[in-house]
């Protein structure tokens, strides 16, 4: 694999990460399925 396309794809699920536990900080409840994330009502900015 390309080491650029490697370090981007660790860093967005680093970011990942970091936006998730920000979240569960918050008190938004972490939806358990795709499906659940799809209809999930996070507010937006």
């Amino acid at each position: 694999m390309n080491e650029n396309l490697y370090r981007l794809i660790i860093d967005f699920q680093d970011n990942v990460q970091v936006a998730l536990r920000l979240m569960h900080r918050s008190g938004i409840q972490m939806p358990s399925s795709r499906n659940e994330w799809i209809e999930s009502d996070i507010p937006t900015l």
